[in-house]
């Protein structure tokens, strides 16, 4: 069957495991274009610069037009709202009606904005597929009477220390090493590609209601899933970053961590750092103070080539960062990894992967039935 030309706009820093793995877990599509707006500095260059990687494979373009004509269909990729590049996409989304070519969108829209773009799509004839995340089960009367579920199979948590520190590419990773080894994953993570590549998509962070019942209906949500789909493993990445960095950047506390610990015990963690923090006195009382207040503690580290830019103070109430080059960043890891108890590494490379697969391979996987807790 002749694969689908995707045109993925508009291209930002959070798009690189969307770019990677759209082909991997969606295998009727094919990357034929990335764009992103005039001026950034990526026009011509492969979309690994922006991270000051190495070369990933796909140049970025900022011919928006042309790219859309020479592609069977427009992916609008997430962006914040209110933001230069959320309003990019909605100029990209205009062009490919104009174009009349099938949309798939990624952004968050209201709901009268959703119904306007599938009323003009549907008179021109235009595929038009807007990704929705799960919802919660509603509310039960018998809840704090019903018996809490656990999960049979091992629960593998990936969170993070600040925002955008390569989780969800982590995330990403590890569930195809599992779903290659044939193993039935059950991915959830609040990125709305998750949903694009068949997984589940669902922002714990920004569920309603009071905290007890919201720990509840997770855990329900999880039972579901599991009666539905009979997974193996389940691969959880956490929506909001772990704790508070520091009085300014603060996230939500930590609070939506805290309440899926609650609702689903982890059986291997892993956390996802900017750069620098290597070692094991730094590590080490953080695992216990995660042990003590999410119920457990680390078993793994990647550590990202995202470094703080503490010169920035143009946005004090998130990180800023400047990125080394990964192969230097690589190297340095590799270096100290010996020097901690903690297994870690960049699993943003999968040879360094592997080792987190081995473990939970050996220490999960191939446990005898009952051990796992």
């Amino acid at each position: 069957m002749e694969k689908l030309r995707v045109c993925a706009v508009p291209f930002g820093t959070k798009d690189i495991p969307v770019i990677m793995n759209l082909t991997e877990f969606t295998l009727e599509y094919v990357i034929g274009a990335v764009v992103t707006p005039a001026g950034i500095g990526l026009e011509n260059k492969d979309i690994g610069v922006i991270e000051n990687r190495n070369e990933l494979g796909y140049l970025v373009t900022s011919n928006l037009e042309e790219s859309i004509r020479s592609c069977d269909i427009v992916l609008i990729l997430e962006k914040e709202a209110f933001t230069p590049l959320y309003d990019y996409g909605i100029k990209a989304m205009e062009e490919a009606i104009r174009q009349e070519k099938d949309i798939i969108c990624l952004l968050k829209l209201t709901k009268e904005t959703k119904r306007q773009y599938e009323d003009i799509c549907r008179k021109k004839n235009i595929n038009f597929r807007c990704i929705l995340p799960d919802k919660l089960p509603p509310n039960s009367p018998k809840e704090t009477t019903e018996s809490f579920y656990h999960p049979y199979a091992p629960v593998i948590i990936i969170g993070e220390l600040a925002e955008e520190v390569q989780g969800f590419e982590v995330f990403c990773n590890l569930v195809k090493r599992f779903g290659s080894q044939g193993i039935n994953v059950s991915a959830i993570a609040a990125e709305a590609a998750n949903g694009l590549f068949g997984l589940h998509t669902i922002d714990f962070s920004d569920t309603k209601g009071e905290l007890s019942s919201r720990i509840y209906r997770i855990n329900h949500y999880i039972r579901e899933i599991e009666e539905w789909e009979n997974p193996e493993l389940i691969i959880i990445k956490l929506p909001k970053p772990m704790i508070k960095f520091d009085e300014d950047v603060r996230y939500d506390f930590g609070l939506s961590a805290y309440m899926i610990a609650q609702a689903i015990s982890a059986s291997y963690f892993i956390v996802c750092s900017p750069y620098g923090f290597f070692n094991h006195e730094f590590w080490e009382p953080l695992s216990n103070n995660f042990e003590a207040k999410f119920g457990y503690g680390i078993d793994a580290i990647h550590i990202s080539n995202k470094i703080i830019d503490n010169t920035n103070e143009m946005d004090k109430d998130k990180l800023n960062f400047v990125h080394m080059p990964a192969w230097k960043a690589q190297e340095a890891i590799l270096q100290v990894a010996g020097e901690t108890s903690f297994l870690l590494g960049d699993f943003t490379d999968l040879y360094q992967l592997e080792k987190v697969a081995d473990e939970i391979n050996s220490t999960l996987l191939q446990a005898p039935y009952g051990l796992i807790q």
